[in-house]
């Protein structure tokens, strides 16, 4: 009992305790053979023997007429369960049973020297059949845990391999994508100037005979032309960030004639729309040293999207300064973007669902741009946002940085 008991307490897994149960106790009680079967509802989990060959060993079709806790072939009267006993040379038959559920059967086969087992022997059996059971329930759930790890792990590693191959022919695409925008965003650089060039002169020549309705066509043609040359500009950014090209080149620039430059480029739009374009500037210049022509586009970018998603009220554009810091904010009357999707609004290509409804042919480049061009220089962005009221969009810049 001492030797056994050692077994169940120092082997975890399940066919070495079975083994070792079983060596040790057909060696100890001079045993021809012995069974161990372990059972998983009405079906066998597993099983092992030890001694010499077994005539048939247990299967699920004879299981079942071993039905009380003990059996002995000797004391039964002839039935059924003791011809099968006999018929498999096994002469003792214990349920193994732990919290209440059959865990196994334990059969043990003749004795070495013939002999009959002693009310000594059965006693032995009866305490070591529940420290058994016990034992092979724990077993297998062990078992059936390395099991699972083992065929997790083995999903995992597919799974891993699975998204590895995935995420190289995403780089792949992503690079040819990058590819064909830089490639694109270049080609249409050369025509998009000339457009906006011819059209441009056309609306400041005084030798001209437009009508009024003549130029404002022009005046919207021209709009859109400058439009297209921001959003290619937009995409050949994009490019250079994914290949590291992107760089901030820093000068001297006027904040408040910045401002003014493209208040006055898209107040016709403004107009169009009956909104308000209403300006809070400093009386004195504002200078900094920035990248002018990336800060700029995102000046542009915020008034021109305030415009676009406010059907009434106004924009209103305000520029200030502290000792520390110039600040720009660009606040909207307008849809404004829901609370659920605010956290994702500065990521690349992504677009509030409000916003697709009424601009489908946004790019979704704008402000993830904007977010890039402003903090590697330093900066902050600030939004703000209530659906339904409106937005505010800004900048703050440390005076020490640039």
């Amino acid at each position: 009992m001492d030797r056994v008991s050692s077994i169940f307490a120092t082997e975890l897994e399940l066919n070495p305790l079975m083994n070792k149960f079983l060596r040790e106790l057909t060696k100890t009680m001079r045993l021809v053979n012995a069974q161990l079967v372990v059972m998983e509802g009405k079906s066998v989990y597993g099983q092992t023997a030890h001694g010499k060959l077994v005539v048939a060993p247990l299967g699920p079709d004879s299981l079942p007429v071993f039905k009380h806790p003990l059996m002995v072939a000797d004391l039964m009267p002839a039935a059924h369960a003791k011809h099968v006993m006999v018929a498999q040379g096994i002469q003792v038959v214990t349920q193994l049973r732990a919290h209440g559920e059959l865990v196994g059967y334990l059969a043990l086969g003749d004795k070495q020297a013939g002999t009959v087992y002693s009310n000594e022997d059965l006693a032995v059996l009866e305490i070591m059949r529940k420290e058994l059971s016990v034992a092979v329930a724990n077993a297998k759930a062990y078992d059936e845990i390395s099991q699972f790890n083992v065929t997790l792990q083995q999903r995992i590693r597919d799974a891993t391999k699975r998204l590895k191959i995935a995420n190289t022919n995403l780089r792949a695409l992503d690079k040819t994508k990058d590819e064909f925008i830089s490639m694109a965003s270049h080609q249409l650089g050369t025509p998009l100037t000339a457009i906006t060039g011819y059209l441009s002169m056309t609306l400041d020549s005084d030798k001209n005979n437009l009508t009024a309705d003549q130029k404002e066509f022009v005046s919207y043609a021209l709009e859109a032309a400058e439009k297209m040359v921001y959003m290619s500009g937009d995409m050949l950014n994009v490019s250079r960030l994914n290949s590291g090209r992107f760089m901030i080149q820093r000068q001297p620039a006027e904040l408040v004639k910045m401002v003014q430059q493209e208040i006055h480029q898209l107040e016709p739009a403004a107009a169009r729309k009956g909104l308000t374009l209403t300006t809070e500037l400093p009386d004195t210049p504002v200078t900094l040293s920035i990248d002018e022509s990336k800060t700029r586009q995102v000046i542009m970018n915020f008034i021109d999207n305030a415009l676009y998603y406010t059907e009434t009220g106004g924009v209103h554009v305000k520029l200030e300064q502290t000792k520390t810091h110039v600040i720009l904010t660009v606040s909207d009357t307008g849809m404004g973007v829901p609370m659920a999707e605010q956290s994702k609004l500065f990521a690349k290509f992504y677009r509030a669902a409000n916003a697709k409804s009424v601009r489908p042919d946004g790019t979704g480049l704008g402000l993830y741009l904007a977010k890039r061009v402003i903090e590697d220089q330093g900066g902050q962005l600030i939004f703000s946002s209530i659906e339904g009221k409106g937005s505010t969009f800004g900048f703050k810049l440390s005076k020490q940085d640039t």
